[in-house]
């Protein structure tokens, strides 16, 4: 099933979220209407919304709150993308350059903040003040995990259960959110709250080891934006911790050596030590990690057979297994 195909579904819904957020976004000040408008070139697909949506379609219906907390998760969303740009010194973003190349970092961070700041302002609408609180603990979750990767920038030791603590937090959390999201407000129980919540922490997990995949091996001309971020700024990532652990002690202390010293660079991009790239391959790092991701794609699968013979069954499966067979 292709992405139009599952989403099928829920367009009508998108266009909904879509028709709500305009006036939302109707700034008072030109400039900002100027900022608002470069990010909204970032649209993509709407993954988030859309599994908000393809939830609630699966428990049967969808409510004005889901039009609402999928605007919240996708500003949310568009917000850590301004600010994870400035991080990464990224240049471009879905083929166009990004906010802080246009409008400087100040102007970016603080447009970051704005986007932020609107999104819990959507979320305490809402006659249920406990999801506003649960919507605002997911980012300070966000901003955790981003943190715990920074400081983790050039740390050579970083494992696999650092790693999966890092991206369960800065990206499983909202994919997480979004399926709680839909179930509590498409009528369904603590049981099928916490299997699609599942759902999306396990989906969230997979889309971002495959992220990881893609900056390493991925096209720029095709995904649009700066690839090569991670080793250009020092982040070891699940395919390169995986090299590591099983190069032999000799060639392990050499790419060790040339990996740190691409951090302390800090130039995104940089081609780090010599041979890096085979040895991604050659290790069998990269199909390692290929591996794991479909692990938590499988594990996704499970939460929603959980639930039995519930409509979109097959689309929500094939949400799944898209976030890993991209190739933007």
């Amino acid at each position: 099933m292709t992405a139009a195909e599952f989403l099928e579904p829920v367009q009508a819904d998108l266009a909904a979220m879509e028709d709500f957020l305009a006036p939302e976004l109707r700034p008072q000040e030109r400039f900002l209407g100027e900022y608002l408008a470069h990010v909204s070139r970032y649209r993509g697909k709407r993954l988030r919304p859309a599994l908000v949506f393809l939830v609630a379609r699966s428990l049967g219906r969808v409510t004005p709150d889901h039009v609402r907390l999928a605007a919240v998760a996708e500003l949310l969303h568009t917000a850590t993308l301004v600010h994870d740009d400035i991080l990464d010194a990224a240049a471009i973003r879905r083929g166009n350059p990004t906010a802080h190349t246009v409008f400087g970092t100040e102007q970016t961070v603080l447009l970051g903040d704005y986007l932020f700041a609107r999104a819990y302002e959507l979320a305490c609408r809402g006659s249920e003040p406990e999801i506003a609180v649960f919507l605002a603990r997911t980012a300070q979750a966000i901003c955790v995990g981003e943190m715990l990767q920074i400081r983790n920038r050039g740390n050579l030791e970083i494992g696999e259960p650092d790693y999966f603590r890092i991206i369960e937090q800065k990206t499983a959390a909202l994919y997480a959110a979004c399926g709680f999201i839909g179930a509590h407000y498409g009528g369904g129980g603590p049981r099928e709250s916490g299997a699609f919540s599942e759902f999306g922490r396990n989906v969230g997990i997979a889309f971002q080891i495959a992220d990881d995949l893609l900056d390493l091996t991925g096209d720029e001309r095709v995904l649009g934006k700066t690839l090569g971020t991670d080793v250009g700024n020092g982040k070891l990532t699940l395919p390169l911790i995986r090299m590591l652990e099983v190069l032999p002690a000799g060639e392990r202390a050499r790419v060790r050596q040339g990996l740190l010293r691409n951090g302390h660079d800090g130039h995104a991009g940089h081609d780090g030590p010599p041979g890096w790239r085979a040895l991604l391959g050659s290790t069998g790092a990269l199909d390692y990690a290929h591996s794991r991701a479909g692990d938590f794609v499988a594990a996704a699968k499970r939460a929603v057979g959980s639930l039995g013979a519930i409509p979109l069954r097959e689309n929500l499966e094939a949400f799944a297994d898209f976030v890993i067979s991209r190739n933007a």
